[in-house]
């Protein structure tokens, strides 16, 4: 049985498809994808294809039924610039040994933990919002704030007042990066470069090390079980925030 090709989001730039559009808006692209179907195969100038699934009993097949038939997509490559080799970018027993060394910080009763600090710091940026009355409130700024405190708080254990500006300015320049370097059409090596957005990038890694390295530190000395860095003061270097990158949802292609 021939199967049809997926249809194609071409976008408005010959060659470059919609590489320009998912740089500057890519909600807009990931919203206009599934107008044409449920599997969209997105142009992009790269050496392999990109598609986009947006169907719940594909995505359900792709990461549950037949999740043994996808691997990591090569994107993922990328994200091994900020995450290293985590649960997120690694495959095979690398991806197990680090699963089994998560599991113990994401039990229920840790999890139920989470939520009251979350609704805590979700109410109080409600209160703010509601002390500006009739000024404007740039959403994405502020919800990408309310991200950034409550991994703070869940992982590390402290809000803005003991290093959490650091470590949130930190995350926000990783992040900023990645976002410049996944559809660049340059080489990987430039990333090697001196250049000033390499060298900020390169302070921000070593600014959430030393972070998460002084934290578990402290709640071994302390014997503090309270955080989910605490639970897994047996993690790898950079894994205890890898945890936090709640955001870097797995990308996979089909293997055979």
């Amino acid at each position: 049985m021939v199967r049809a090709a997926p249809p194609v989001l071409r976008g408005s730039v010959p060659l470059l498809g919609v590489l320009l559009a998912l740089r500057r808006d890519p909600l807009a692209v990931l919203a206009e994808a599934p107008e044409l179907g449920s599997l969209v195969r997105l142009a992009l100038p790269l050496q392999y294809p990109v598609f986009l699934l947006s169907d719940p009993a594909g995505i359900r097949r792709v990461f549950q039924d037949n999740h043994a038939n996808y691997g990591r997509a090569r994107l993922h490559e990328k994200l091994k610039m900020v995450l290293g080799e985590g649960l997120v970018t690694s495959e095979g027993e690398l991806w197990r040994r680090h699963r089994r060394l998560l599991q113990p910080a994401f039990h229920a009763y840790r999890t139920r933990g989470f939520v009251s600090i979350m609704g805590a710091l979700s109410t109080a940026m409600a209160e703010r919002w509601e002390a500006r009355e009739g000024s404007v409130v740039d959403v994405a700024v502020e919800m990408s704030e309310l991200t950034l405190a409550i991994i703070t708080r869940c992982m590390f254990g402290q809000g803005q007042e003991a290093g959490g500006d650091a470590v949130s300015a930190a995350i926000q320049v990783a992040q900023e990066r990645f976002a410049a370097r996944v559809w660049a059409l340059t080489p990987d090596w430039v990333e090697r470069l001196p250049a000033p957005a390499n060298r900020r990038f390169w302070r921000a890694l070593a600014t959430l090390d030393a972070e998460v390295e002084r934290i578990i530190a402290d709640r071994m000395a302390a014997g503090d079980p309270g955080t989910t860095c605490s639970a897994c003061c047996s993690w790898p270097r950079r894994l205890a925030w890898t945890a936090a990158s709640a955001a870097s949802i797995p990308v996979r292609f089909a293997t055979r």
